[in-house]
Order: C-alpha cells, then structure tokens, then sequence
C-alpha cells in the first residue's frame, strides 16, 4: 500500500487507504464525538471462557476480509491462544491535517474509537487488559505506533510492519514493547529515511530510550533473508525487535516471499511471549524446568528454565563452596535454554549449579540445582 509524504496535502474520501498517521501524543478530546465505527471479532473456539486471555487489535483501512486473507492472524489465534479485533478506521488525520485547520474539534477520531473499541472488547470478551497489543501493515502499521504513543495505558506491545514512527515528538507513557519488520528496499517506508521520514535505525533508536534498553543487542539469522536484532531486557520487562529484511519491499512478510518467515507466526510468537503491560512488570518470578548434563567433549550443562520477565545474570558452578565456573546469562521472558560449555579444568564431582536472574525494576529470582560432572 502506498502512502502519501507527510508534506503533502492529504485528501479524503476515495483515497482514505492511503492516509498517513503520524506518532503524536495529543489530546483526543471528548470520547463520545467519535462514531461507533464497525468491528469483527475472531475468538478461537478452544479458547478459555473463564481465564482472562490476550487481544491483538488490527486497525484496517478498507476491506476487512481482504486484510484477513493477507495477514492470516486468525489462524496465529487459534495457535497461540488469543482474541483478535478487526477494527474499521474511517476518519483518520495526521499532524499536517491537524495543522491546517480542519476540524479542529476531533482531530484524532481514529485513537478515540480505538480506544472505545479496546475498552468493549476487553469487557465483553473477558480479556486481559495487561495484555493488549496492536499490528498492522503500511498506514495501519504506523497506527500501531501512534497507538503505542497515544494509548500507551491501554496498550503493552505493538508489532507495525514496512511503517515508522512518522514524528519524533511521541512520547509513551510507559514502556511498550516492539516488534517491527522494515524492507531495505521498501519504496514506501525508506529503511534508511529520506522524503520526511525517519530511517529505521533512528526509530529503533528513538524506541530503546522510551524503553530504557541497553544499547547492545544481539542478533541472529530470523530466516536467510532476514536478520533479527534484539534490544533487552529493557525497563519492566520490555523487549524491542527488528526484523531486516535483505532486498524486501513493501509486503506482509511471508514464507515464500522476499522475508522467507511467516509474519503472523512469528507476530503471535512475540505477543505470546510478553506477559502483560509493563506498568504492571515489577516482579520476576522464574522456574528451573530441566538440567542435563552432556560429556562432550567439551562437556556441557543444558539448563531449561522459565522466566515471567526478560532477566539477566549470572550461572555460577560451585565445589565445596568455591567458585569453579561463572558465566554471564540473559533470558527472554518465557521458557528458555542456557548451554553452559565447560573448560576442561572442571574435574569430576558433584557440583552446585545457581542461576542467580534481575530484571530492569529490581525484581530478583535464584535458582539452584545439584550436579554431577563426568570425569
């Protein structure tokens, strides 16, 4: 989808798909201005009715079966357990519009409606209002961000695809996660700005610091076109991603396209492993599921683990109450798997295995294990 430059005029009506929503901070005004605009809503049939459970909003501009068939986040529902709304938007102004006079009275109807579609949702759905997120392609994926700007109360994760933060002036009112995926070659969203937009490496950028990220990340290989960096852990819990695409243009990320990854797979993925808003992420709780012990050579301990918070830390080997091996860890949120390599210097006995994790809030959790090396 194609959108217009934030210098230009835009004009309404038949070119409504084509709209560009900027990433401000205003005031919405008065709620009961906005029209009730329409909305569908998939709940999976498996799904539980008595547990509270996560919601995806999908602003759409247009067709909505059409951006169904496109981004398949239906079938991500029924595979990671959560409720998805369609939300029709059908007035949307941007910062230049606001700018020039027109309707100075409303100008942000599509965050007001937003806002009263998630309040319903979450009340007659039974969700979970910790965790609340939003995706969207193009102009819907821009939306996403403003809405992380806007409603940041409301929302605790977004995952915009081929879009940016479209003015630097936004400004969360808490930590909230990200998942962006961004074309090198999107004609659209220029990954490395230019026309009135921001490169992605200046969102990200801009991002990290509302998140209070560290500056390192790590990276790895999301599919042989695309690279996936991380920023984390980050303030209460949040993470932020990038998903590069090497050669990719304006579309939804698929299998056999130019991402060579399944973007609803891996969207849900995401959202399934963020537990709730970050407001509420102060606590780090974290399990020790598994210890194995592998000969090698080299020898290695496999630690399975679960953690409720992105954590980072420290695995320490222990003999007779002496320090043998230390190692630094970090773990997403979710389970986990830390593969400890041992230097040969380790000689045969029974061993105190701790895993000692904090999160960005000061939440602390230890974990602690018995075990024995080979020789």
């Amino acid at each position: 989808m194609s959108r217009l430059r934030p210098s230009r005029t835009l004009v309404f009506g038949a070119f409504l798909a084509l709209l560009v929503v900027a990433g401000v901070t205003p005031a919405l005004g008065a709620r009961s201005a906005t029209p009730a605009w329409p909305y569908t809503v998939y709940r999976p049939a498996s799904l539980s009715s008595s547990a509270p459970v996560p919601l995806v909003v999908v602003p759409v501009y247009g067709s909505v079966p059409a951006a169904q068939a496109q981004m398949n986040m239906n079938p991500a529902a029924d595979r990671f357990g959560f409720v998805v709304v369609w939300a029709q938007v059908l007035k949307s102004y941007n910062d230049v519009v606001h700018a020039s006079g027109e309707d100075p009275a409303h100008p942000y109807p599509d965050m007001i409606d937003i806002g009263n579609v998630i309040d319903q949702v979450v009340a007659s759905q039974n969700i979970d209002p910790n965790r609340v997120f939003m995706t969207g392609m193009s102009a819907s994926g821009t939306l996403s961000y403003r809405a992380a700007c806007v409603l940041s109360d409301k929302v605790a994760g977004i995952a915009p695809v081929e879009s940016v933060v479209e003015n630097p002036s936004c400004r969360p009112s808490r930590p909230v996660s990200l998942f962006a995926t961004n074309g090198t070659a999107d004609p659209a969203s220029p990954y490395n700005g230019g026309d009135g937009f921001p490169s992605v490496s200046d969102v990200m950028t801009m991002w990290r610091g509302f998140d209070s990220c560290p500056s390192t990340a790590s990276t790895k290989a999301l599919s042989s076109t695309t690279t996936l960096t991380t920023w984390g852990p980050c303030q209460s819990g949040a993470v932020v991603q990038l998903a590069s695409v090497n050669g990719g243009g304006h579309s939804w990320p698929l299998v056999n396209g130019s991402a060579h990854f399944d973007g609803a797979t891996e969207i849900g993925s995401f959202f399934a492993s963020l537990h709730g808003a970050a407001k509420s992420q102060t606590q780090l709780s974290a399990k020790l599921v598994s210890v194995k012990v592998k000969s090698g050579p080299p020898r290695k301990i496999v630690v399975k683990l679960s953690a409720s918070l992105a954590a980072a830390g420290k695995a320490t080997l222990t003999l007779a109450g002496k320090a043998a091996y230390s190692r630094r860890v970090t773990v997403p949120a979710g389970a986990a798997t830390l593969t400890l390599v041992l230097p040969s210097r380790l000689r045969k006995g029974t061993y105190r295995l701790t895993v000692s994790l904090s999160n960005a809030t000061g939440g602390a959790a230890t974990l602690s294990r018995s075990v024995r090396l080979p020789r």
